[in-house]
């Protein structure tokens, strides 16, 4: 029995959300559409790519989708609104198989790219968290910043985009969470460093930093 026809399906190239209540599929104009499985209901069309898709994968909790292209991209998009949240590159042009994956806890992205008769080209890219897709889309991120670790992601996303003020606030959030932490030194180091950068302090010592005048 049919349950629903998808309209411009290219190919094979499509994927549910973790929950089944939605599917991303691949359509003609290098188009990717989401549907409502139970209406058919387009509820968003992910714009960008220049060739044909050929991978398509969910995050973990179905909120962000990746997607990778003939054109020679990998790209991260915020499933609700449909926008573009980062894109990384591949050498691998024309692939005929290409494949993605997410980490179970979705702060990596997997990406196999291959050509017949060729071996196959497999990278892993870091993927963003919540936190700093709500500083992308300028919404709170502070709920959504659990640990030391996105707390640093999050600080340098700001900085990116010369919020300095609240990136500041970051890494010392960063540097409170690591501090007597023997297993986040790194962490606690980094965080340092960074905070003496947004606050155009090249010199400052450790103390100074930490308590700026």
């Amino acid at each position: 029995m049919i349950i629903r026809t998808l309209r411009g399906l290219k190919g094979f190239n499509a994927a549910f959300s973790p929950d089944g209540r939605t599917v991303a599929y691949a359509c003609w104009g290098a188009l990717v559409r989401l549907c409502d499985v139970a209406t058919g209901r387009e509820l968003t069309t992910f714009v960008g790519h220049t060739r044909d898709v050929s991978g398509i994968g969910f995050c973990p909790d179905g909120k962000t989708l990746a997607t990778s292209a003939d054109d020679g991209t990998v790209r991260l998009w915020h499933v609700t609104t449909g926008r573009e949240l980062m894109r990384f590159h591949f050498p691998t042009m024309d692939p005929k198989v290409q494949r993605l994956a997410f980490s179970t806890e979705a702060r990596a992205l997997l990406h196999e790219a291959k050509e017949y008769g060729a071996p196959s080209s497999t990278r892993v890219y870091y993927a963003p968290s919540f936190a700093e897709i709500a500083v992308a889309e300028e919404k709170d991120y502070r709920p959504l910043a659990l640990d030391a670790e996105t707390w640093l992601a999050v600080g340098e996303a700001l900085a990116k985009r010369n919020r300095f003020d609240e990136a500041a606030d970051a890494f010392r959030e960063v540097m409170n969470r690591s501090a007597n932490q023997p297993n986040l030194e790194e962490l606690h180091a980094s965080a340092l460093r960074h905070l003496t950068n947004v606050l155009g302090q090249p010199q400052a010592t450790p103390s100074e930093v930490k308590n700026p005048k």
